[in-house]
């Protein structure tokens, strides 16, 4: 199963780590063009569960 990275275009807490994050994982879904930082989860939830219900449904299917 694939994994997805939804890494911030804003935030800057884990940028220097991003491509090593990516690099560890076997082809993932990256998704960058989400805003809030580090706290996308919780600034922009709706977007995110969007996000994840379409990666979801691509990788199940449905």
């Amino acid at each position: 199963m694939k994994v997805m990275l939804i890494l911030s275009e804003d935030g800057i807490t884990f940028t220097p780590v991003c491509k090593d994050l990516i690099d560890l994982m076997p082809e993932p879904a990256v998704v960058t063009d989400l805003i809030g930082g580090h706290l996308t989860l919780m600034v922009r939830l709706e977007d995110y569960v969007k996000l994840e219900t379409k990666f979801i449904k691509a990788q199940t299917g449905g």
